[in-house]
């Protein structure tokens, strides 16, 4: 079975990526990265249960930049507000 329906994974990023931009913007974001990891894991558990995928197809709901950014000492934050969003 293949992952999460593409519809709802760019749903979920916008509502995600939204939510982070607006506790930025009201000094509430502590923590971009567990802001975001708690994202990742709920997507991972959905995409697991919800779509029975295993575990190495567990994390393909999960948009790349989410992991890479942090991974490679940039803010999505900030490249959010610069209006570049990888897929």
């Amino acid at each position: 079975m293949t992952a999460f329906n593409s519809d709802l994974r760019k749903i979920i990023q916008d509502e995600v990526e939204r939510t982070l931009l607006s506790r930025d913007k009201m000094n509430t974001l502590k923590s971009e990265l567990d802001f975001v990891m708690g994202a990742v894991t709920v997507m991972r558990i959905v995409n697991m249960h919800l779509y029975c995928t295993d575990d190495e197809q567990s994390m393909d709901c999960v948009p790349p930049m989410w992991l890479l950014y942090p991974m490679s000492g940039r803010s999505i934050v900030q490249e959010l507000k610069k209006g570049v969003k990888d897929d």
